[in-house]
């Protein structure tokens, strides 16, 4: 009579092995996913903010955009994933200002930039 489990691996399953490696990609790729979700906003929201600043005459300042906000909101009958990131501009160079851009679902949505003047707000998602 032969022992039916002379040949069965000590530990892990073979299946079990498969189901960890398939957990791990699975993984990966989420967070492969969730990097390029996040550059391609963040270069959405760089472009808006240098087109905002040169049709209001503004130095952005630092040449970048920071993540804010990032928040889930009820839009036109829909969930939307809503990121807002701040920057600094000036006017003249010599003070800093701040400003906000937001995405709803990876498109520019509003702007506000809080000039010394007064608070600007635009709406940036395009008509229709």
């Amino acid at each position: 009579m032969e022992n039916s489990n002379a040949f069965k691996p000590a530990g892990r399953t073979t299946e079990r092995l498969m189901h960890e490696a398939l957990a791990l990609l699975l993984a990966a790729g989420g967070l492969a996913g969730l990097w390029t979700w996040s550059t391609a906003g963040r270069e959405c929201a760089l472009r808006g903010v240098e087109k905002l600043c040169r049709e209001l005459a503004l130095q952005r300042l630092d040449e970048s955009v920071a993540l804010h906000r990032l928040a889930l909101r009820w839009g036109h009958g829909r969930l939307v994933v809503l990121r807002v990131y701040r920057f600094e501009f000036s006017r003249d160079g010599a003070q800093r200002h701040t400003g906000e851009v937001a995405l709803t679902n990876g498109a520019l949505a509003w702007a506000r930039v809080h000039h010394p003047e007064g608070a600007i707000y635009l709406d940036l998602r395009p008509a229709g």
